[in-house]
């Protein structure tokens, strides 16, 4: 891009096209021998898309890419410039959204989370509204004093208001098309970045009218749980009856949603039980939705003794590929079931087999086999899960 801006060339504009000079070499030359280029002025400038190469004032041009177009790509083109001329618009701009939920916080917490809770008095599957949700959480998390204390609107929706207003005021400096004709490279990156910025104030403008907007309406909901919402999109991690979520550090808004198995077994070819320790399946809000293992696990559908790890799942399973809550429900499901009842004794199916029949077999289960009496198998205290078989 650095030599687009180059001071010393000049470009030819036409509509939304740009021509850059064109390079001679002996067989372009042969070529324009035989297919002479058009002939512009700066009254043929126009939207149509035009020849691929013109000539103006006895050079060629041709014709390279859209103006529009590089604007709309100019974050994957640059993303260093893109990313400068970001913060130069924003610069002073405070908008408060990290006091509200994120989309994406806002899902967890009330479309997923109340499909994994475990109901109490009244509460029932299908009928946890938000105010139900934020309840239930406020009787279970152990807030810090300065948050219980919080009353009234959550902090930001007056800094939201001015800059929602700001941007309007950046984004209505439109330059307009871009300038026609023989232009040199200054005037068109004069022109290019007064566009950029105008796109930047444009789309934060319509983000944070959405952030305001949503906080609008659940204003009076905001108000009464202040001190849990503020918390909740400071921190961004909760657990709450085997179900948790925590922010990814390392992506904006980003997270890792998880489900507890909780203790259980698995019987072996023989019958013999072993006791799985618990874990978390989690997914992952950034990228397609596949269940892994956070903790160091080791399964006969996982690979590895290892952390991280993604479990074997069947090859019909359609991993979503975009975040939705139910997307996320059902590859939580999908690993959570897989751990459950996915090893068919019989088969010794998997990556490995309890009763460890394969020479090669790196990885064995013998900690967990416990005997058939063991107590907590004979309370029910350890339900096994593959007994179907």
């Amino acid at each position: 891009m650095l030599r687009l801006w180059n001071p010393e060339i000049n470009l030819w504009v036409a509509g939304d096209w740009l021509y850059l000079p064109l390079m001679f070499d002996p067989a372009i030359a042969q070529e324009l021998q035989t297919r002479p280029p058009s002939h512009f002025s700066p009254a043929d400038c126009s939207g149509a898309t035009g020849p691929l190469v013109v000539e103006v004032q006895g050079k060629p041009f041709v014709r390279t890419i859209r103006l529009t177009s590089l604007l709309e790509n100019y974050a994957s083109v640059d993303p260093a410039s893109w990313k400068q001329q970001h913060r130069a618009v924003l610069n002073g701009v405070e908008d408060g959204a990290h006091h509200l939920l994120d989309p994406k916080l806002a899902v967890i917490l009330f479309q997923i989370m109340p499909y994994f809770l475990r109901r109490r008095d009244s509460l029932t599957r299908q009928g946890l509204e938000r105010e139900d949700v934020l309840r239930l959480l406020e009787e279970q998390v152990q807030l810090p004093a300065s948050y219980t204390r919080r009353e009234g609107h959550l902090p930001g929706n007056r800094r939201l208001r001015g800059a929602v207003a700001h941007l309007a005021q950046l984004a209505a400096a439109d330059p307009g098309p871009p300038p026609a004709g023989l232009i040199t490279a200054e005037v068109l990156r004069k022109w290019f970045f007064r566009a950029l910025a105008t796109r930047i104030a444009i789309q934060e403008r319509e983000r944070l009218a959405a952030v305001l907007a949503e906080q609008e309406k659940w204003g009076e909901l905001y108000r009464r749980h202040a001190g849990l919402l503020t918390y909740l999109a400071e921190y961004g991690t909760l657990e709450v009856d085997g179900f948790g979520f925590v922010r990814l550090r390392s992506q904006k808004n980003e997270y890792l949603i998880y489900k507890r198995t909780g203790v259980y077994a698995l019987k072996d070819f023989y019958g013999r039980p072993y006791i799985f320790p618990d874990c978390r399946v989690a997914v992952s809000t950034f990228g397609q939705l596949r269940p892994f293992v956070i903790d160091r696990y080791k399964h006969p559908f996982l690979y590895r003794h290892a952390p991280g790890q993604y479990i074997c799942l069947p090859k019909d399973f359609p991993a979503p590929l975009r975040f939705s809550a139910a997307g996320v429900i059902q590859a939580l499901e999908a690993g959570i079931h897989t751990l459950y009842y996915g090893y068919n004794p019989r088969r010794r199916n998997g990556y490995h087999s309890l009763d460890r029949v394969r020479q090669m077999q790196t990885i064995d289960f013998d900690d967990y086999r416990v005997a058939p009496d063991d107590p907590k198998i004979i309370s029910g205290e350890v339900e096994v899960k593959n007994i179907f078989f």
